[in-house]
């Protein structure tokens, strides 16, 4: 079973980089009107690195690689929903 604290940290990232994603795209010109999944993608990987520095050093529980990884995980399924969603 994965813990909640991995599921919400995946489900966050998920979103950020949906939300980014859909953010991107009225400034993206038509012919590269595809990337804003990518474009989603570092967005939702910037909010997970920049929970895990705010938990190093304000919230001063520490760095987590496993929060991390639950991170990468969440924001690359954002991007392919995103993808996948736009697609069909």
């Amino acid at each position: 079973m994965i813990p909640i604290d991995k599921q919400a940290h995946a489900w966050a990232c998920a979103f950020a980089t949906m939300f980014v994603a859909h953010a991107a795209t009225p400034l993206l010109p038509p012919i590269i009107a595809g990337s804003n999944a990518m474009i989603g993608l570092v967005g939702g990987l910037a909010v997970g690195y920049g929970k895990e520095l705010y938990d190093k050093y304000v919230g001063k529980t520490g760095f987590s690689w496993g929060d991390l990884t639950a991170d990468a995980v969440g924001a690359i399924a954002g991007a392919l929903a995103w993808r996948l969603g736009n697609v069909i």
